[in-house]
C-alpha cells in the first residue's frame, strides 16, 4: 500500500465529525485511493479514516482532519502526518468505552459503528439515535455527538466493523472517563463547529494560535 507525508489542515465545518481525511485529487491519485476508501493517519498516535476528495480547496501535500482525529493522532494543525492507504480486515471483536454510558446504552450504539474503520486507541464520535453511520460516515444529527474510545480490536487494526463483529464495553471504564487522565473529547466547541468563516479562522490561527504554541520560534524572530 502507498503512503505519503502530508501537512495537517482543518476540515470544513460540514466534514467535522464524519471520520474523514480530506484529500486533494492529485494526492488521492498518488496514494491510490478513491472517495470513501479507508486510510490510516499516523503522527505520535494513529487513527483510521475514510478518504474524502474535496472540490479543490485542499492543496497537494495536505490532509484536512477534524479535531477528534487530530486528538487520536496527537497532532495539531500545521504538523506533518503519514497517511497510508489500507485494506482493513473484518473486525471479529471491538472493545470500546463511552463516557457516562452504561454497558446496555453503549451496546445499543452498535448500529452506529457499522461500516466504521477503526484502530485501537482511536477516538471517534457517534450520534445517538441516528439511523447509523454509513460507509460514507454520514450521521443524522451532527450536533449531538458522543465521544467513543476504541480500546482494542481483534484482529489488530485497522479493522472494519461488520454485522458479525462482537462489540464489548470495558466494565472498568463504562461509567467513567473515556480515558482516565486524558481529554474525553468533550472539551466544548472547536473550530470545526464554526461554519462559513474559513478565511477568518485561518487568520486567527496564524496570528493567535500558532504564536502561542510556538513562542520560542516567534521570540527568535522578534515577534
Amino acid at each position: 500500500m502507498h503512503e505519503m507525508e502530508l501537512t495537517v489542515k482543518p476540515v470544513a465545518s460540514e466534514d467535522a465529525g464524519e471520520g474523514v481525511a480530506v484529500l486533494g485529487a492529485k494526492t488521492a491519485r498518488e496514494l491510490g485511493v478513491a472517495d470513501g476508501d479507508p486510510v490510516v493517519v499516523r503522527g505520535d498516535g494513529v487513527a483510521a479514516a475514510r478518504a474524502r476528495l474535496d472540490g479543490g480547496r485542499t492543496s497537494t501535500g495536505e490532509v484536512r482532519t477534524d479535531s477528534s482525529l487530530r486528538r487520536s493522532v496527537d497532532v495539531d494543525v500545521g504538523d506533518t502526518v503519514t497517511v497510508e492507504a489500507v485494506d482493513p480486515s473484518a473486525a471479529e471483536r471491538v472493545s470500546l468505552a463511552i463516557a457516562g454510558q452504561s454497558r446496555e446504552e453503549a451496546l445499543a450504539l452498535r448500529d452506529e459503528l457499522l461500516g466504521q474503520v477503526v484502530v485501537a486507541s482511536q477516538r471517534i464520535t457517534l450520534s445517538p439515535g441516528s439511523p447509523g453511520v454509513s460507509e460514507r460516515g454520514h450521521t443524522a444529527d451532527s450536533h449531538h455527538r458522543m465521544p467513543v474510545r476504541i480500546l482494542d480490536t481483534a484482529p489488530p487494526g485497522p479493522v472494519r466493523v461488520t454485522e458479525g463483529t462482537r462489540i464489548s464495553v470495558d466494565p472498568e471504564r463504562e461509567e467513567g472517563s473515556v480515558d482516565p487522565g486524558q481529554d474525553s473529547g468533550q472539551a466544548g466547541p472547536t473550530y470545526d463547529d464554526i461554519g462559513g468563516l474559513a478565511e477568518e479562522l485561518d487568520r486567527v490561527r496564524e496570528t493567535v494560535e500558532i504564536p502561542l504554541r510556538n513562542p520560542n520560534l516567534f521570540g527568535r524572530l522578534g515577534v
